[in-house]
């Protein structure tokens, strides 16, 4: 086939196209590689324990830790830094810590570090009946905390707020779509699926 041939057929100009397309994905792709943000994020996997409603109806009371509980659910609360750039204490407002809530204002009733990949860096949890708060001195890549929250109301009902210097507010992670990677512990402890997770000192 002679090169003009080769020009003229519309193979060419296709596989052209093609190519321009990919072109123009793979330069996205390793631009938003490139990018360097602070990029706080969360996830939540919850597993509702038990609702008192319908125990309520027998005159039953289910106690944890000798407090009288309407509902109970068990989540596994991860926060970490999906972003390549550095968190720093002093980019964190103390006015306005990094604090897990409830929107309906349930309450919590246990909190666990299951895991935290970030332990030269001074994190530090604090937690009462209405919130819990996260301080450190700073969080690089994909480094964060799993908690072990045991709490009243939903899992999904639990949000974040705070204010990061330089930084959009904290967004709420799919779990299906993490940067974490089966090498960090964090993936481990948030995902793994341990017959004990579950186990509370209702039941013990």
């Amino acid at each position: 086939m002679e090169i003009d041939d080769l020009v003229k057929s519309p193979w060419f100009s296709i596989s052209g196209y093609i190519v321009g397309v990919l072109g123009v994905f793979a330069t996205y792709y390793y631009y938003r590689k490139s990018i360097r943000e602070k990029r706080p994020v969360f996830s939540v996997r919850p597993m509702s324990v038990f609702n008192n409603k319908r125990l309520k109806l027998y005159d039953i009371e289910v106690k944890y830790k000798g407090i009288i509980v309407d509902s109970l659910t068990i989540t596994k609360f991860a926060f970490f830094n999906a972003g390549k750039d550095t968190i720093e204490q002093s980019h964190l407002v103390s006015k306005n810590p990094i604090t897990i809530y409830d929107i309906n204002g349930s309450p919590f009733y246990d909190v666990e570090i299951l895991d935290s990949n970030v332990e030269l860096n001074n994190l530090q949890i604090q937690w009462d009946k209405s919130k819990i708060t996260i301080n450190f001195d700073f969080l690089d890549f994909n480094q964060g905390v799993v908690l072990k929250i045991i709490h009243a109301g939903k899992g999904k009902e639990l949000k974040m707020r705070d204010t990061i210097k330089g930084n959009r507010r904290i967004k709420s992670m799919d779990p299906s779509f993490t940067t974490l990677t089966r090498e960090d512990s964090l993936y481990g402890a948030f995902y793994d699926d341990d017959p004990n997770f579950f186990m509370t000192d209702v039941f013990r």
